[in-house]
């Protein structure tokens, strides 16, 4: 069966990007802020937030930056977000991130974490960040950290051309630790190199690049497609298409099943979509009154989804073993996985995004990709902070 393509456009996508921040204490080679280092009032915040709830059916909340970290009120901005009923995330680089910080966000409601620690990066906790075994401590360890203290638990990657071992070894990583739940990789490009840009989403985007200008460097994930079938035999779950010129997976979303006996990972198998999990996103929009973004299943809603996806459309052999290490004391635990492609310019500068991108920010009362903002705001507000 075909992936499943999610039904997310207009007001039913369920989740934006409340961006709080610039400045950073880590160097990512794939950066794309462009503003000097300021941290937005609760008052700009709180604005924000609501122009995106007049936008959007949200049903989470992912709080950025520049290092959201940084803000002196994050604890606060998770509260508000809380109060309106939404589900918030949070993207972080995670070096300022210790015991006691943790637990302050776990009291703040914070529901989950997404720590981007990245081969690439110049950060003063990893001392040789060519070191695939101190990546590894170092994601072992804060993931650890945010676990311990309730919040569910992720890691964010950048995917460089050329280098896709680096997403063997971050999915090796989620595999194994029970508490890590999700994994999201964007596909590097060089958006430095689109100059400025104009548009909004919905209005569609234009770089102002010159038409001779050499393709931008990118990964893509046709390419991240072929990787993972190649790799682990995965075949993509869900699906979101692009809107432009250039017609790609904006979106490609994996979901695999990890069986744990005593916190260690003995069986492990790649999902494929089925009638079951269609007719799922339906009831739950219908119980909801609107998509969800962010959930975690308990050992038994993945027994259940197990047996349905056996049972109407899935692999019937994969299921049942999985169903077998359940039965046998085995702790099931889902794990999903995203890819991500970055705008995607044509020979004249239009920009192909995701549809309806999820990942939006709201700027003057417009939604803009948050890869592309910066470059957006500084064309129609020089002192956008």
């Amino acid at each position: 069966m075909k992936p499943l393509t999610l039904p997310w456009s207009g007001r039913d996508v369920p989740h934006a990007i409340l961006d709080i921040n610039r400045g950073c204490d880590v160097r990512c080679r794939a950066c794309y802020n462009a503003r000097p280092t300021a941290n937005k009032s609760l008052a700009q915040i709180a604005s924000d937030l609501a122009s995106l709830l007049k936008l959007r059916r949200l049903h989470t909340i992912t709080l950025a930056g520049g290092e959201p970290l940084l803000h002196p009120d994050l604890e606060d901005i998770v509260g508000m977000v809380r109060q309106r009923g939404l589900r918030v995330a949070l993207a972080s680089n995670a070096r300022a991130l210790d015991a006691a910080r943790v637990a302050s966000l776990a009291r703040a409601g914070l529901d989950l974490a997404l720590l981007h620690i990245d081969a690439g990066q110049t950060r003063p906790d990893l001392t040789d960040p060519a070191d695939p075994a101190a990546l590894r401590n170092l994601r072992l360890e804060k993931l650890a950290l945010v676990s311990g203290h309730g919040i569910a638990a992720g890691l964010l990657s950048t995917v460089f051309p050329n280098a896709l071992d680096d997403v063997a070894a971050a999915i090796e990583v989620l595999m194994e630790v029970p508490a890590a739940r999700y994994l999201v990789f964007t596909g590097y490009s060089d958006v430095a190199r689109f100059g400025r840009v104009t548009g909004t989403i919905d209005a569609g985007m234009q770089a102002e690049m010159p038409p001779s200008s050499p393709a931008t460097s990118q990964t893509t994930n046709a390419r991240c497609n072929h990787f993972m079938l190649q790799r682990f035999g995965a075949r993509p779950f869900a699906s979101l298409p692009s809107q432009g010129t250039t017609r790609y997976d904006a979106w490609l979303s994996y979901q695999a099943v990890v069986a744990y006996d005593s916190a260690q990972p003995v069986a492990a198998a790649f999902l494929t979509s089925s009638l079951a999990e269609r007719a799922g996103l339906r009831l739950l929009h219908a119980k909801l009154g609107r998509h969800a973004f962010f959930h975690e299943e308990s050992p038994a809603a993945q027994r259940l989804q197990l047996a349905l996806n056996a049972l109407s459309g899935g692999h019937l052999p994969r299921d049942v073993r999985l169903l077998w290490h359940a039965a046998h004391g085995r702790t099931l635990v889902a794990k999903h996985l995203v890819f991500q492609q970055a705008p995607t310019p044509d020979a004249s500068g239009s920009l192909s995004i995701c549809a309806d991108c999820p990942d939006a920010v709201v700027i003057q009362g417009r939604l803009l990709p948050v890869c592309l903002a910066d470059r957006v705001a500084a064309v129609a507000d020089p002192s956008h902070g």
